[in-house]
């Protein structure tokens, strides 16, 4: 309170305390607004960005001119459930409205077990199912039911009649092998026709007609099949492609009638997937794969494609049939396509393990619509082919279909002149002796049988196939950490791989710390059971995949010397993964990669084993075990009473 008499210093300083007071309640009026303001906007804000984010995570990709089937997706399911999974799971088929389910592949192979194809009522929105089906935890992928179309393109006869078989040197292939008849070629297509004039007296394995729709309408974005069929054990040809792909590997030569194949012996397998339009489903053409493997073929002509990439989740099932027919040592070799463009958004060139196959014309030039990129392993006649067509016909065809049974041809007569070969030895062979040409786009050397057949006949198989050696340093050691399979995860797992990482480890610590780089200019080879190489990614990170059980060592080759060694070790039984740590020292690579005087030490491995833990025994408190499930269609039978069926699915407890 101010004194009856205030002085002017007292005045002015009461005046001063107000006028301070005062601006600080308005600024913290102004701040407090601001807050109220600004608050709830960043809320909403952060809240959009994590909507955002799981809708890019869980929403499954459909490819912008990749027709699929409005009615059908592909899912991968888990290899085991808990019980509220399976609960969870039979409730989200039975809300979406799946009309059926069935396996994508007929087999009893663990890794293929796992692949169904659902149906949905008509009209249903499989993109929305998708997405809701993708976000699912019980599931693992979920991909369409993509279309997939043949390679040919009509053209005028400009060219005299197998000029192809000139150019890739088949007359002086001929004086060293016409085939063998053991060897089995699958063409899986639109069928062959095995009545035409010019198979007369070729053995041809009446495979099966896997088609499901004969007559598909064009909705835009998906088709609806508009005719449904059933397959059968018909493979006859409809439409023609098949029986034209057929006839340059293997129509009857020497005969005095109609063209020469490039196999005089040779067995071919009908194995109808497209129909009578030129269009299959990929579901149609992973069963077509399984059954030509299964069936006995050594080599697969793949001459189709759809504009979808194949390391792709939607893709779902299409990688898996392929890694089987290699397992099973069965050469893929597909088209490249006839869209002028990069393979990298293609299936299947883009799929690993394909020997893919581009199309030049009588001049060696690329032919201006065939497909081209680094996945492009060889170029093959596939401009103004003529061959042998259904009703006892011949005609032209244009195409990178045309262009691929080249190279399947080719790889026949190896195969039968020396069976011995690995799948890698044949492609290796193949490309390594085609004649180098100038393209506008890469799709490799070009073809020439001749060169090949020379050089590869005498070849000595190796298995497995050897790497490059290489100059040994002081023997030194990496970390090496396996893993296994937890326990629950449904037995001995089948698939046994080597990842791991190289960097440079700057403090010396043995672990790559976020700060320190991954280290690129290397070589990764294993030995022991098989001789494998690779090289890490721009984070230092590498990985051999599906590898054959069996002891390794694994190397880090540096500037052409081998830098550090890990110990041997054993990949066999629940040991499925060996994890792998390469810390390179700075000092190492100054001033350049060259091997460490020997005083200079490097790290000491270290070698962790990763065991499934095991529950102690103990008598006063015994744990419950967890009760797993495991699902499969059962056709017939009784039906176990503690399992639970969704739809044609039984899901049983796992002993």
């Amino acid at each position: 309170m101010m004194p009856e008499n205030p002085s002017q210093e007292e005045i002015k300083s009461e005046t001063l305390l107000k006028r301070f007071i005062k601006e600080k309640r308005s600024r913290y009026i102004l701040l407090g607004i601001i807050l109220i303001v600004l608050i709830p906007l960043v809320l909403l804000f952060i809240s959009g960005l994590k909507k955002q984010e799981e809708v890019v995570k869980a929403k499954p990709v459909f490819y912008p001119n990749a027709p699929y089937v409005a009615d059908k997706l592909i899912v991968k399911y888990k290899n085991s459930y808990s019980l509220e999974e399976v609960n969870n799971l039979k409730g989200k088929l039975e809300k979406i409205g799946v009309v059926s389910q069935e396996p994508l592949f007929d087999s009893k192979e663990s890794s293929l077990s796992y692949f169904y194809v659902l149906t949905f009522r008509p009209g249903t929105d499989v993109k929305k199912v998708a997405q809701d089906l993708s976000k699912t935890p019980e599931i693992e992928a979920v991909g369409a039911d993509y279309i997939f179309k043949n390679q040919d393109t009509p053209n005028d006869p400009d060219f005299a009649k197998q000029w192809d078989m000139v150019k890739i040197g088949m007359p002086q292939a001929w004086q060293i092998t016409k085939g063998n008849n053991s060897v089995i070629a699958a063409v899986v297509d639109t069928g062959i026709d095995y009545n035409h004039p010019d198979f007369a007296g070729r053995k041809i394995i009446k495979g099966k007609d896997f088609t499901t729709c004969n007559q598909y309408q064009d909705n835009g974005d998906s088709v609806t099949c508009l005719s449904v069929k059933q397959p059968d054990d018909d493979p006859m040809d409809d439409h023609s492609h098949g029986t034209h792909i057929a006839g340059t590997i293997g129509a009857m030569t020497n005969n005095g009638i109609g063209v020469a194949g490039i196999n005089w012996n040779v067995t071919l397998m009908a194995v109808k997937a497209m129909n009578s339009q030129g269009e299959g489903e990929v579901t149609d053409i992973i069963k077509a794969i399984k059954y030509s493997v299964d069936n006995g073929a050594n080599v697969i002509n793949l001459s189709l494609i759809a504009p979808v990439p194949c390391n792709d989740n939607s893709v779902v099932g299409y990688q898996e049939a392929i890694d089987y027919a290699i397992s099973k040592k069965v050469l893929i070799v597909a088209a490249a396509g006839n869209s002028n463009q990069d393979v990298a958004t293609t299936a299947p060139p883009s799929c690993n393990n394909v020997l893919v196959v581009g199309s030049v014309d009588p001049n060696d030039q690329k032919a201006s619509d065939s497909n081209w990129g680094s996945k492009v392993n060889i170029a093959a006649p596939g401009v103004s082919i003529w061959s042998t067509v259904p009703n006892g016909g011949y005609g032209y065809k244009s195409g990178t279909s045309m262009a691929a049974p080249h190279v399947v041809g080719a790889a026949a007569l190896l195969m039968g002149i020396n069976p011995g070969l690995s799948i890698n030895q044949i492609k290796n062979c193949l490309i390594d002796n085609a004649d180098s040409i100038s393209t506008s786009k890469p799709i490799g050397p070009r073809l020439n049988v001749f060169k090949t057949i020379n050089v590869c006949s005498g070849l000595t198989p190796v298995t497995p196939e050897p790497t490059t050696p290489v100059p040994t340093a002081q023997p030194t050691s990496g970390s090496v950490l396996p893993t296994v399979t937890p326990i629950g995860s449904g037995g001995q797992a089948t698939q046994y791989k080597i990842v791991g990482v190289i960097f440079i480890d700057n403090n010396g610590n043995g672990i790559k710390d976020s700060n320190e780089p991954g280290f690129t200019n290397a070589d990764i080879i294993t030995e022991g059971k098989a001789n494998l190489q690779t090289r890490p990614d721009s984070n230092g990170n590498f990985a051999f995949n599906n590898i054959a059980p069996g002891s390794y060592s694994v190397s880090s080759i540096v500037n052409g010397v081998k830098l550090m060694t890990t110990q041997e070790y054993n990949l066999t039984g629940s040991t499925v993964q060996l994890n792998v740590l390469f810390p390179i020292p700075p000092l190492a690579l100054t001033p350049s990669p060259t091997p460490l005087p020997a005083s200079t030490p490097l790290p000491t491995p270290t070698l962790i084993i990763v065991k499934p833990t095991i529950a102690k025994t103990n008598t006063k408190v015994t744990p419950t075990p967890i009760k797993t499930y495991s699902c499969h269609q059962v056709k017939s039978g009784t039906i176990p009473k503690n399992a639970i069926t969704i739809g044609s699915l039984v899901c049983t407890p796992n002993n």
